[in-house]
């Protein structure tokens, strides 16, 4: 019988879903580069928390997108 998914099991998947994405994906990695540019624009500005959760929110939200743009992508090439 297969073991039961654990949680450490779905944070290795994501992981490597990531790594996954930024070796295989240009815009991914555009996404990554701008984020590390903005995030050392930030320390020096000094954002206050609120701007940083703001700041980090948007960040998350354009990745996700990214990701969900891209295996949506992948579903069409393979559907073709």
């Amino acid at each position: 019988m297969k073991r039961p998914h654990t949680l450490r099991d779905s944070f290795r998947d994501a992981a490597v879903g990531l790594r996954t994405a930024l070796r295989e994906e240009r815009n991914m990695r555009i996404h990554f580069t701008a984020l590390g540019l903005l995030c050392a624009v930030s320390l020096v500005v000094g954002l206050n928390a609120l701007e940083w959760a703001v700041l980090l929110l948007a960040a998350g939200a354009v990745i996700g997108l990214e990701l969900l743009n891209s295996a949506v992508e992948r579903a069409v090439d393979l559907a073709e």
